[in-house]
């Protein structure tokens, strides 16, 4: 049986065999015993990061993003992909533009802060900020991003 945990949708879903269940929680949670509980909310707690992905027009506006990250505990990692090439469409024209690209690790309780961050330090008018629930990861990794970010 593997059991996982929506907070966007407030559904649980089992998957036993071929197929699934989908309920809401008191209707799962009421079904298990007690530990076996406690051990689902402490592992849901330790997979809950996402991942942010967004875009600067230098490196040094990417790096003072990812320091300010850092400072204030938002995040555990930022990578810096120092050029993209990116074609996009900006008020009603096609543009191309070199770009540098952050791939942020966090919490799933700090990304909302973090998104407030990036938008207060970055120099475009709309930032491309978009957020990424991992499907997994390692277990070590996971725990890492939840202690860095307490």
């Amino acid at each position: 049986m593997f059991i996982t945990y929506s907070v966007y949708t407030n559904k649980c879903l089992v998957y036993k065999q071929n197929y699934f269940l989908r309920t809401t929680p008191p209707y799962f949670l009421y079904k298990i015993c007690l530990m076996q509980t406690l051990k689902i909310i402490y592992s849901m707690s330790m997979a809950m990061v996402s991942i942010l992905y967004s875009t600067t027009g230098t490196i040094e506006d990417a790096r003072r993003i990812a320091h300010a990250l850092l400072k204030d505990k938002l995040v555990a990692c930022v990578n810096i992909i120092p050029k993209v090439e990116s074609i996009y469409r900006w008020q009603g024209k096609i543009e191309e533009s070199n770009e540098c690209a952050l791939i942020a690790k966090t919490t799933e309780r700090n990304v909302e802060k973090a998104i407030q961050k990036i938008r207060s330090l970055h120099p475009y008018e709309t930032p491309d900020i978009i957020v990424f629930p991992p499907v997994g990861g390692l277990k070590e990794y996971l725990a890492y991003v939840e202690e860095e970010t307490a």
